[in-house]
Parts: C-alpha cells; structure tokens; sequence
C-alpha cells in the first residue's frame, strides 16, 4: 500500500459554522511519500493529487498528522454530490478513516480506493478539528480545514 504523510500547523482556531469564510487556517506542509511511493503523490499539503500505476488494484493511505495538544483530529466531513450525476463518493472513494489520539497529538489515516470511475474528480471533504485546551474560550467547539484530494488514472 502506498502511503504519504502531511503535516498539519494550527495557525488560527476558527468554529466552523458551515460557511467558507469560517473554514480554520492551517498550513498542510508537502506530503513525505512512504517508502516507494515516490511518484504517486505529488501536491502542497493543501491540495494532493494520487497517481496509481495503470492496472493498481490497491488502496493509498494519507496520513494527516497534527502535533499540537491544543486541537485533536475528531474525522472528516463529506460532500456526499462531489462527483457529476450525483453519485456520493464517500463510502466508495474513502472506506476508511481512522482517528488515533494521544496527549501530544492526533493523526487521521484516510483510505483512498482509488477506484477508476473516480478518476480525475477533486474531493469535497472537510477535516474537522477539536479544540480541547481548557483556557482557550474555543475550547470543546469545531473547526474544519478544507484539503484536497484527486485521483489521476496514469495510463
């Protein structure tokens, strides 16, 4: 299974009220590809394009990882239309996420399918985030961080 990690940066905590401008700023730093995943992701963090070998039957993993005590991942939210015709990709396109938490930091695995019919569409999804520090008046509201992610078929 191919595998890239992005690093995410909590710069402003803003609780999502589910318009664009109250979208949190947070900095996706580029994707480190696993090893021999070289090729298959290539992006800024903020946008990350996958590129599967033509035949690839497997499945992908990004790893969001967010070191901050501050703010936990708690999963994503989906736009259940993104692809034309509105067929909902989230069940198909994304069969798993995982959330694993510790005290220093959280981490959020999404698995992407990368099924064909799927190809060359960009994903509407949100990451939400918690803020959990006590003295901070957002404490215990959610933001969300608006990424990227398109499956590219390679022929």
């Amino acid at each position: 299974m191919y595998t890239a990690t992005v690093p995410l940066t909590i710069l402003s905590f803003t609780p999502y009220d589910g318009t664009p401008s109250s979208l949190m700023t947070a900095q996706l730093q580029a994707p480190i590809s696993g090893p021999g995943s070289q090729g298959i992701f290539s992006g800024d963090g903020q946008s990350v394009t996958v590129r599967v070998p033509a035949g690839y039957g497997g499945l992908v993993q990004i790893n969001y990882q967010l070191n901050d005590p501050n703010y936990v991942l708690t999963g994503i939210a989906v736009d259940p239309t993104a692809v034309p015709g509105g067929v909902s990709f989230g069940r198909q396109q994304l069969p798993s996420v995982v959330v694993n938490r510790d005290s220093a930091g959280s981490q959020l695995i999404v698995t992407d399918a990368c099924l064909r019919n799927f190809s060359n569409v960009d994903f509407n999804f949100l990451i939400l985030v918690q803020c959990v520090n006590s003295g901070d008046p957002n404490s215990g509201r959610i933001g969300a961080i608006d990424p990227d992610i398109e499956n590219e078929t390679e022929n």
